[in-house]
């Protein structure tokens, strides 16, 4: 079963990226030997892991300048998704809080060449496949995570800077 990492223009890239804008300078990144962590969509547009109406209502009544100021941010987005999803925060709280995330080393490959294609990411996450069969790993995919957890540390930390 392929892993892909899609958004609401193409369903399977991501647009607010390298990847869409420049697919090829993305496969020389995922090539290129780095340590590589990768936030898909699948993950960070799961329900559990954005902000409610409840949370935005929470936030609302912090009482602190940044939870003012985030709730103002929100404002538009809460009336049109809900959850709103909390993309690049997702990926800062891995730096303060890796325990609540799950990854799988996978190797990540960009499609380059093809029309409706072009800029798709693909992972093979067959775990039955023989390893002579598999790519080598070249990237870090987060696959799961706690989304109460990241919720709680997002509100914790930005909100109330506990």
């Amino acid at each position: 079963m392929p892993l892909l990492l899609g958004d609401t223009e193409t369903r399977v890239r991501e647009l607010n990226s390298i990847i869409a804008t420049d697919p090829l300078a993305a496969k020389i990144v995922f090539n290129s030997g780095a340590e590589i962590y990768a936030f898909g969509l699948d993950v960070t547009m799961r329900p559990d892991a954005g902000i409610s109406k409840n949370h935005y209502e929470e936030i609302g009544k912090a009482g602190t300048k940044t939870g003012d100021l985030i709730h103002k941010m929100l404002r538009r987005f809460v009336h049109l998704i809900e959850p709103v999803p909390m993309h690049d925060p997702m990926a800062l709280a891995y730096t303060i809080k890796p325990e609540i995330f799950k990854f799988r080393r996978l190797h990540v490959d960009v499609e380059v060449c093809g029309t409706l294609t072009r800029g798709e990411t693909l992972a093979d996450l067959r775990e039955w496949l023989p390893e002579s069969f598999k790519k080598p790993a070249n990237a870090n995919i987060c696959v799961d995570l706690d989304g109460k957890a990241f919720i709680d540390l997002l509100i914790s930390r930005v909100v109330y800077g506990r």
